[in-house]
């Protein structure tokens, strides 16, 4: 450290001496420099005092990405626990659902899509109904025999996609275009 510090201060008095003499050689206790190599010093010392900051920014950057620190998600996913509660919740009243849980729902196949009867997750359908159900469409609440209507089919990357019509309250409604 004291040796840096030695340099960084051999530096400051070429660079006062450059400044005092305009161009020509300067000298010092010991040592004689002309003023193209004090230019090219100075322009080191520059370069590598930004490359260590951009070095500094880029191992902070990597810690707080990979770390999940400050907000900032990590690339690398969780792994849940088995008691542990997944990321979606029920659509019905927003329920944490843990591994295992299901949706309570009847399924009628056709060619290429099904139409799909949600009735609620173990928290809201059946005798232990605690929490109230609302329809993700009308936002109304829902009536305890009541059910979400929708259409399920394969998306061509394989995977199952559910477009929620509503609730047995709004599905049937249609809006009127014509202001009638």
């Amino acid at each position: 450290m004291r040796g840096m510090i030695r340099h960084v201060e051999k530096y400051l008095y070429i660079l006062r001496q450059y400044l005092s003499t305009a161009g020509r050689t300067c000298q010092g206790p010991g040592f004689s420099i002309d003023a193209g190599t004090v230019r090219r010093r100075i322009i080191e010392f520059y370069l590598i005092l930004i490359l260590l900051c951009l070095m500094l920014a880029a191992v902070i950057y990597i810690f707080f990405r990979f770390t999940g620190h400050a907000g900032i998600p990590s690339p690398v996913p969780e792994k849940q626990e088995a008691g542990e509660k997944k990321k979606l919740p029920c659509i019905l009243c927003g329920a944490p659902l843990a591994r295992g849980e299901n949706l309570k729902s009847e399924e009628y196949r056709g060619e290429k899509e099904s139409i799909v009867k949600i009735f609620g997750c173990p928290y809201c359908s059946g005798d232990r109904a605690a929490r109230t159900r609302r329809c993700p469409v009308c936002k109304k609440v829902m009536s305890p025999d009541g059910y979400l209507t929708g259409r399920m089919w394969k998306t061509r990357k394989g995977k199952m996609h559910l477009h929620v019509s509503g609730c047995t309250e709004c599905a049937g409604k249609k809006v009127s275009r014509s202001g009638s």
